[in-house]
């Protein structure tokens, strides 16, 4: 209570003005805030209160990994964001060089802590940072190097002479929020995360340790307002209630701690950070991608090309049906069909624990997963090719296949399969594409790991995220060149269809 009391009376002369109820007469204001995941909980708090206060300004939040929002903001130039809220002073000092921010409009209004957090049954037996080193944990959710809380958590590791021994077990998240949650669903055995989101998840995860401040350089809270915002009053409304009482309370409540001192220095890139190269990841992505689309395949061809036999050749109750639910993911976000699959299959699932448990496999995290996750989307483009190809067989052949005394499955393989090739082929081609290209289940039910789940489409996101644009480059032409390529290729088989099915007629 003391602290916060302290707290509150150092930063209570910055946000004075805050302290006053401004209930501006003028034209309704949406103010939009970008601002480190971290700080959903208390900012959501913040900003229903600062609207309570200035009823005619509505607060748009924008959360997500402060380096992200940072790309986002320098892609667009800093139009449609007002404030930044960063949770490390890097982003920050970036969003200054590029001259999105001014030095003048730039403070800091918290700290935080590192917490070592396990699931709640905490399966690998976890009571100290010098335990993740053991055999018995395999995998350590943590930040990505770039994003502040990946590069507390490496110095941290580091200072403890701990970095090199489990780098390999790394899992490494965009944001803080992302690690919490693969430890509450028990895919991981721990995560390096910020005290404060240790904490709303307390229920679900259980914290075994919190670093030492001397560990790692201080984390430090910076907000500013973008040169580029168009509601510069009230953004300096909002930053001015961030600092006041009312809002410092607020972040003391949800754990948060006072802004470290020599809050103006600016904060120098640690020496520890990893040197990649800029072509560090492309091959090994590209490598994983390609086995995941291969295997992928080996599933999505068989069972797409039978359901698209059954769907074109057999009329029974439900066949509509059947055909929505297999075109399904082909619809849906894949953000939404990653869901259902970690749901599905993730670690504490009555099927995940079945896995684990009879046959010692685990699908969230693995390339398994990635293959999984690319199998279900394509799955629907070769259905709907098989079906059209089937549908375009002149039935008369295999009639007359029949009369000749030949049997179904030789009539099936020496007459409708080769009639029916180009639009197999052409579903082939497009359905591996989509596994080569999948993204957004894949990330959601393999995660980030290199080397082992990193594919080319959540690489380039990856590289992207961390600044690593020459690889991301050449990823995304790599990509480009081969996606042209399938259009081309399916443009001209599905032309030799066409012809075949004119010619017939």
């Amino acid at each position: 209570m003391a602290v916060r009391v302290v707290w509150c009376l150092a930063v209570a002369p910055i946000g004075a003005s805050a302290q006053t109820d401004h209930r501006e007469r003028g034209q309704p204001v949406r103010l939009t805030v970008s601002a480190a995941s971290s700080l959903t909980d208390a900012f959501e708090t913040i900003a229903y209160r600062f609207t309570m206060r200035h009823p005619n300004i509505t607060v748009r939040l924008n959360f997500g990994g402060s380096n992200h929002l940072q790309r986002q903001i320098e892609a667009a130039g800093g139009q449609g964001i007002d404030v930044f809220a960063s949770a490390g002073a890097a982003p920050m000092d970036a969003l200054i060089d590029a001259g999105l921010v001014r030095t003048a409009d730039r403070r800091t209004f918290a700290g935080n802590r590192i917490a070592l957090i396990c699931p709640s049954n905490n399966p690998a037996a976890i009571t100290a940072f010098a335990d993740l080193a053991e055999t018995r944990v395999h995998r350590i959710a943590i930040g990505a190097s770039n994003v502040p809380v990946g590069r507390y958590g490496r110095q941290i590791l580091r200072h403890l002479d701990l970095l090199d021994g489990v780098r390999p077990k790394f899992v490494e998240n965009i944001h803080v929020r992302q690690a919490a949650d693969y430890v509450a669903r028990g895919e991981v055995d721990a995560g390096l995360v910020y005290a404060t989101d240790a904490a709303e998840l307390i229920d679900r995860v259980e914290t075994v340790a919190i670093a030492e401040p001397e560990w790692h350089e201080p984390i430090r809270y910076p907000i500013a307002i973008l040169r580029t915002s168009h509601n510069r009053r009230a953004a300096r409304l909002f930053m001015d209630f961030v600092t006041s009482l009312d809002a410092q309370a607020v972040l003391a409540d949800h754990g948060f701690q006072p802004p470290p001192v020599d809050v103006a220095m600016r904060q120098p890139a640690p020496a520890d950070a990893e040197p990649d190269s800029p072509y560090a990841h492309a091959w090994t992505a590209m490598k994983l991608s390609l086995i995941a689309a291969t295997c992928a395949m080996v599933i999505v061809f068989p069972l797409g090309t039978a359901l698209g036999a059954l769907l074109a050749r057999r009329a029974f109750p439900g066949r509509e049906l059947i055909d929505a639910v297999f075109t399904l993911p082909m619809i849906l976000p894949p953000t939404v069909v990653g869901y259902y699959l970690i749901i599905l299959l993730g670690a504490r699932s009555p099927v995940g624990q079945s896995l684990e448990s009879w046959f010692d496999v685990r699908v969230a995290l693995t390339l398994l997963g990635a293959t999984i996750a690319s199998a279900v989307i394509a799955l629907p483009l070769m259905v709907k090719s098989a079906r059209a190809a089937f549908q375009s067989v002149n039935r008369e052949f295999e009639l007359a296949s029949y009369a000749l005394g030949k049997g179904k499955f030789e009539t099936l393989f020496r007459v409708t399969l080769p009639l029916a090739r180009n639009g197999l082929m052409a579903g082939v081609i497009l359905s591996f594409a989509r596994a080569l290209g999948e993204f957004g289940a894949t990330f959601m039910l393999a995660g980030i790991i290199p080397g082992q789940t990193m594919t080319m489409p959540v690489a380039i996101f990856h590289a992207f995220t961390n600044h690593d644009d020459a690889t991301a480059r050449v990823l995304v032409m790599i990509l480009t060149v081969f996606s042209v390529l399938v259009i081309y290729v399916t443009n001209r088989l599905n032309a030799k269809q066409m012809q075949r099915i004119g010619s017939r007629g």
